[in-house]
């Protein structure tokens, strides 16, 4: 199971701030905010969604320099 200190991680390499998150997720930040806290559990489904916003978030970036 993910920690919250991982999800922080994965949500700062993807350069994203827990508003950007929760919006592209369709959450409140209050949920990003707990979630890295570890205040609640982090689904399977919640991973996943951070892996798929985050390689988006990437892809994009590697656009705009490229």
């Amino acid at each position: 199971m993910m920690r919250g200190h991982e999800y922080r991680k994965q949500r700062e390499k993807a350069g994203l701030t827990q508003k950007q998150l929760a919006e592209r997720l369709g959450v409140h930040p209050m949920t990003i905010s707990k979630r890295e806290r570890d205040a609640m559990t982090i689904t399977r489904e919640a991973q996943i969604a951070l892996r798929q916003v985050a390689d988006e978030s990437r892809e994009l970036a590697c656009q705009v320099v490229g």
